[in-house]
């Protein structure tokens, strides 16, 4: 059992939870978010190649309904054309504006999760139920990690239709 909980700990402290002082260490967890994500993408761009798949890096812009223009990353330009195009740009997450909040203050999942160091104090917001369930992630995650953490939900109750009382 001692053995077992060595690893454990040992397990955990490598991807950033200490314990047993049950520390987050923020720069650690974030270390290894960006291995797994470098990981997957490599994952993915082996698996893409394997199936025949041409993967082109750069910026286009539609000449019109079947020509699409690139502009690559080293400058040179590619004119494509097809009968269909697949739009597969990912996401970004943008800040939303907050009446008489200034837009500096106001950052994303992704800046948070690329930050080196955690702000001592902030509030989580969900714009509705759907996001709600991420702003709870967030939320406890630097609440674990010693930030002082208030929770705001998207409406008057955190779980819509659950008696209010247990809702509190």
């Amino acid at each position: 059992d001692v053995v077992r909980k060595g690893l454990a700990t040992s397990a955990l402290s490598a991807v950033g939870v200490v314990v047993p002082d049950t520390e987050l260490r923020y720069g650690a967890v974030v270390a290894r978010k960006d291995s797994l994500v470098q990981r997957m993408a490599q994952g993915i761009d082996v698996g893409l190649s394997q199936a025949g798949v041409v993967r082109l890096r750069g910026t286009g812009s539609f000449v019109d309904s079947h020509t699409v223009r690139l502009l690559g990353p080293d400058g040179a330009e590619s004119v494509l054309s097809s009968k269909s195009f697949v739009i597969a740009t990912g996401t970004t997450w943008e800040p939303p504006a907050i009446s008489g909040v200034p837009p500096g203050i106001v950052a994303t999942a992704d800046v948070l999760l690329d930050a080196g160091k955690l702000p001592s104090r902030v509030v989580v917001m969900g714009d509705s139920p759907a996001d709600f369930p991420f702003s709870v992630e967030y939320a406890f995650m630097l609440a674990a990690a010693g930030v002082e953490t208030a929770l705001v939900p998207p409406g008057a109750q955190v779980v819509p239709g659950l008696d209010p009382e247990l809702d509190a």
